[in-house]
């Protein structure tokens, strides 16, 4: 039984849901249904029209994996999502379209994923795992989250896939992660920034510092570590770490730290600025700009660096 909290998901409700979900029949029917507040408001929250957006940008920069949609639709009914109707590619859940998307973008980094062996932070019930074969054959594809998660996301992926490529996934519990985990290419679709910091540390240890490729979604929490904290230990262990845009953004503040990429990668890095956090951790120090960071964090997204900018003087 764990006793400590390990990010910002990791609430009392939604670990007991993914639970009764892996365990109870009538649950698992009807989980990834939006009418479970506890489960919707972390993974299953997107609307008709956000996964409009994600298609279109599927078409206009990954039209290679549209034809996956197709099948990946025929799976759609497993958890009984809701569904919305989009033309050619059939009944699907905006979460799927962008789990597909997210697909893209890796491919647009590191080319097709077949063979490489992968290792994912914060799965989620698996949907980007499933996505991935329904498009690729992987060496094999390790899941890293809290148990109860892996229990749930071990029955959806028992139901969805092939025996052939379930019997390539493993699942580690993150709680009690100890060895390092080599892959080929580490992802995390901001799970990882919303872990504690300790954990944040430990993942960066077993799991991202041994990857040869790596691609993480980041999405700013007080929980985490301040971001140029982050980005540093990081660019210690992988010095082609690189900043680009999520596409499309889903959030003001969101950006992609990624290394390995291959070299026709042509990365855009707009959305973060670097450079004030930079004046400011010049000016405070380790500590003191992590104490900053976390006293800031509850301003508006657009106000955050204005903020530190005025606060310190950074501008004059």
């Amino acid at each position: 039984m764990r006793n400590r909290r390990t990010s910002a998901s990791d609430s009392k409700g939604y670990p007991e849901f993914c639970l009764q979900a892996a365990t109870r029949d009538d649950l698992f029917a009807i989980f990834r249904s939006t009418g479970h507040a506890e489960y919707g408001r972390i993974l299953e929250h997107f609307s008709r029209e956000d996964g409009q957006i994600h298609l279109d940008v599927l078409r206009d920069r990954n039209p290679a994996l549209l034809e996956s949609l197709v099948r990946i639709s025929q799976g759609e009914k497993i958890g009984t999502p809701d569904l919305y109707d989009y033309g050619a590619y059939g009944l699907l859940a905006p979460s799927t379209i962008r789990y597909t998307r997210h697909l893209g973008d890796l491919t647009e980094k590191f080319g097709p994923l077949d063979g490489l062996d992968v290792v994912e932070i914060g799965v989620g019930y698996g949907g980007l795992c499933k996505v991935t074969f329904d498009s690729f054959t992987p060496g094999s594809y390790t899941l890293v989250d809290l148990p109860e998660a892996l229990r749930l996301a071990e029955r959806f992926l028992r139901a969805s896939l092939t025996a052939e490529n379930f019997a390539r996934v493993r699942f580690e519990d993150g709680t009690r992660l100890q060895r390092q985990i080599v892959s080929d290419l580490a992802i995390s679709n901001c799970a990882f920034s919303e872990c504690l910091p300790s954990v944040q540390r430990t993942y960066i240890e077993t799991i991202l510092g041994p990857a040869r490729r790596g691609s993480l979604l980041i999405n700013l929490r007080r929980e985490s570590l301040a971001p140029l904290i982050l980005w540093r230990a990081l660019k210690a262990l992988h010095p082609t770490l690189i900043t680009s845009d999520e596409k499309p953004i889903t959030n003001p503040t969101n950006f992609m730290l990624n290394w390995g990429t291959n070299p026709s990668f042509a990365p855009q890095a707009t959305r973060f600025s670097w450079a004030e956090h930079q004046k400011l951790h010049a000016l405070l120090g380790d500590r003191l700009y992590g104490v900053a960071y976390k006293i800031l964090f509850r301003l508006k997204p657009k106000k955050r660096m204005a903020a530190v900018s005025r606060l310190f003087g950074l501008n004059r």
